[in-house]
């Protein structure tokens, strides 16, 4: 495995390893007490190795794809698990882990004493975990269950103190509104895997139209495919706004 790969998926690895211990930590309240520590450490470590990775992409040889990994195929359908590194990648990367190593020490101290502790830290761990595969994906689809995983530890945070009924609406008021985001971003990738079905050939058989590295090397070759792809940029743009509660879809600030 080459050695950037490798580094990513470590960084990949660390918050789910947190989530994980988070969660068996809530067993009894000594260990709930210190169910931050994972996440502090896991985010800690992947923001040094990210740096570190950072540092790798500055020779100006960064742009590494993984070994696909078959995830599931179905006819002409296949999604393989790939994962793609290069130096925006690594900044988001960097990004992520930092900012989320500093919440994770503030909301240690935030949270102490609260009965559902060692949760909250176990869903916060999977939504770092979550945003990582997102800037790491290779893989539309891939990239669309990151997407979603982000939404759901969004829908879980939110509603954390769900016995309190306005929480419990929140929480559901989010998630529903991200999901009409989340059609465009659907649709999007729908054009997009059909722009590409046209890379198809005989003299390409490996050719994955849902392949992020596969795909924009047959757009740049084909200019007659910009149109399409111009709408699946809108419609991608779409779950974006849905994510980050944008206008129209800012109703999940309220």
């Amino acid at each position: 495995m080459r050695e950037p790969i490798g580094l990513a998926l470590t960084i990949l690895g660390l918050p789910l390893l947190a989530a994980v211990l988070a969660y068996f930590m809530r067993g009894t309240t000594a260990t709930a007490k210190l169910a931050h520590l994972p996440l502090i450490l896991a985010c800690g470590s992947a923001a040094v190795l990210a740096g570190l990775l950072l540092y790798k992409m500055l020779d100006g040889s960064g742009h590494y794809v993984s070994e696909p990994l078959t995830w599931f195929a179905a006819a002409r359908l296949k999604a393989h698990f790939t994962i793609t590194v290069d130096a925006l990648s690594t900044i988001m990367l960097g990004m992520i882990t930092f900012i989320a190593t500093m919440i994770a020490i503030f909301s240690g101290g935030y949270m102490k004493g609260d009965k559902g502790f060692a949760r909250f830290f176990a869903v916060m761990s999977l939504f770092v975990f979550c945003m990582c595969g997102l800037v790491l994906s290779n893989n539309f689809l891939l990239l669309v269950g990151f997407w979603e995983g982000v939404g759901l530890c969004s829908y879980l945070l939110v509603g954390y103190y769900y016995e309190k009924p306005s929480a419990a609406a929140a929480a559901r008021k989010a998630f529903l509104v991200t999901r009409l985001g989340d059609v465009g971003l659907i649709l999007g990738v729908f054009v997009l895997w059909r722009v590409g079905m046209g890379g198809i050939t005989p003299e390409r058989p490996e050719f994955n139209p849902l392949n992020l590295s596969h795909l924009f090397d047959y757009i740049a070759r084909h200019p007659e495919t910009h149109g399409q792809v111009g709408l699946a940029c809108f419609l991608l743009f779409c779950g974006a706004v849905g994510k980050s509660a944008q206008f129209p879809l800012y109703v999940t600030c309220f």
